[in-house]
């Protein structure tokens, strides 16, 4: 009885001793910790700009070494970066507007082992220009509250950005917000703009008031500064449109305005042959007027049809 106790007694102890064993050897019976790090949890980023911040959250091995974090322009293609960070974020800097990045994060221990990667985030860097640039090409394509939000993520990035400032402007004149349009295109001026683009929405924006003065001081600051203008955004809207606006605003403002508002409609129409001296030619389109002033309307009507003012 006693021997087979013993016996007995002897293969628990050599059980136990083979348990102990396997659990120091981890997976591989060699004796080497091969269990790699938890994946790293609740990655995240933001963007402010060009500059992206990835983190995550810590993970709580006693054996934990540090992270790795992997990168790329796709996201089946991410590229490890080869830095050991002890820490649970890294900042990206100088990125490119407009492309999107993709990222992971996984933990290594102390015995080198790697877990799997995280999920894979994203972020897309911008920069005032380009927040600019999808503001413009909404507003050409008439997408105004498209337009208007990219303007202001360019003026949240930078406050000082003239062309910003300047699409917005325009893209409430095109939606009959006046009000807006003068406090945006005068920003624009006050901030250093160097083209008469804002001059001419805000001669167009008066002319609705109606400020007739202001109107016809915007739109010769355009024609004095670029007699050839046109508007880069909408290239319907030109020179000509400028002169029309003059002549129109010198017509409201009374008889004594004509012959100024005439100099505009000779600029537009060389032959329309008015003549406030010769009732002769008081005609406009085959049609004879009583007046020298209704037939300086009739013309300067005709114009708003062929130009579109």
């Amino acid at each position: 009885m006693r021997e087979t106790s013993n016996v007995k007694q002897g293969a628990a102890f050599l059980l136990v001793v083979m348990m102990l064993s396997i659990g120091a050897c981890g997976k591989n019976g060699s004796g080497a910790d091969t269990t790699s790090p938890a994946i790293p949890r609740g990655v995240l980023t933001s963007v402010t700009g060009t500059m992206v911040k990835v983190f995550w959250l810590g993970n709580l091995e006693p054996d934990f070494l540090h992270y790795l974090i992997y990168m790329g322009t796709r996201s089946d293609s991410l590229v490890d970066l080869g830095e050991e960070l002890v820490q649970t974020s890294r900042f990206f800097s100088g990125l490119n507007p407009g492309t999107t990045y993709y990222f992971a994060v996984s933990a290594v221990d102390e015995t080198g082992n790697e877990s799997d990667r995280s999920i894979t985030v994203n972020a897309e860097p911008t920069s005032a220009a380009y927040a600019t640039s999808l503001g413009w090409a909404a507003f050409t394509a008439g997408e105004y509250t498209d337009a208007l939000l990219e303007f202001q993520i360019a003026l949240n990035l930078n406050e000082n950005y003239t062309e910003a400032y300047l699409g917005r402007g325009w893209t409430h004149l095109l939606r009959d917000d006046l009000s807006n349009a003068r406090v945006q295109l005068q920003a624009a001026i006050a901030k250093g703009l160097t083209t008469v683009d804002a001059d001419a929405g805000l001669a167009v924006a008066f002319r609705g008031v109606p400020d007739l003065p202001s109107a016809i001081s915007h739109a010769l600051t355009v024609v004095t500064g670029d007699p050839d203008w046109e508007f880069s955004h909408l290239t319907s809207i030109d020179y000509r449109d400028m002169h029309l606006l003059l002549a129109q605003c010198y017509f409201r403002q009374g008889e004594e305005w004509f012959d100024e508002a005439q100099a505009q409609v000779d600029i537009l129409d060389p032959a329309n042959g008015l003549d406030p001296a010769d009732s002769g030619s008081w005609s406009v389109g085959g049609e004879s007027y009583g007046t020298y002033g209704a037939a300086l309307m009739t013309a300067i009507m005709e114009l708003e049809a062929a130009i579109g003012g």
